[in-house]
């Protein structure tokens, strides 16, 4: 099976960047995975003309890496979203992804496929981000697993924390449960 894992953090090896880290290598023997940091792509806002709801692509598709990232997103089974917490929500490049798969929303390549999260956060704010990430799932009508909020205030902090690593391997057999007795996608359009 094929696994994507997201790092949506704008800071070069933080949390978010350690911990889905840790849950790809708990994952490794079961999933060949794929890890792709959004800040190392360019990926541009979304200009909510809905182009891509006619067209079935982005009017930007050309501009950005979306297109690539998105047939990433399509040819995998699992699809674990990381992304920090800034003010109470996901961060603006997590944000702006998930607005940019408009395209592959309207064409319906996520159904069924499995989805999950792993929030950092320094202390609030944790819960928000998760339920973001969790609808984004079940608008996609990808089978959902209960993600993960971990703390952790400074940048490789949230490592240290035996509570994060406790967190990070029950998502990982949660997965593994999810991969072997698959649940149904939320009906759905």
């Amino acid at each position: 099976m094929k696994a994507v894992f997201i790092n949506a953090s704008p800071r070069k090896n933080a949390n978010t960047h350690h911990l889905t880290r840790a849950l790809a290598e708990e994952l490794a023997a079961h999933f060949q995975g794929e890890f792709l940091d959004l800040m190392q792509y360019r990926v541009l806002r979304c200009l909510g003309d809905q182009t891509c709801r006619e067209r079935k692509q982005c009017c930007q598709e050309k501009k950005d890496d979306m297109a690539m990232l998105c047939e990433r997103l399509a040819g995998a089974d699992l699809i674990v979203f990381g992304s920090p917490v800034y003010f109470s929500n996901v961060s603006g490049l997590a944000k702006d992804f998930i607005d940019r798969t408009l395209p592959i929303y309207y064409q319906r390549l996520l159904k069924g496929k499995m989805g999950t999260s792993l929030v950092t956060n320094s202390g609030e704010g944790g819960l928000m981000a998760e339920h973001s990430l969790m609808e984004f799932f079940k608008l996609h009508n990808m089978i959902t697993i209960r993600g993960i909020v971990c703390t952790g205030r400074h940048p490789g902090e949230a490592m240290d924390r035996e509570e994060n690593i406790r967190r990070v391997k029950q998502l990982a057999e949660r997965i593994l449960e999810a991969a072997v007795h698959p649940v149904p996608a939320p009906a759905g359009s």
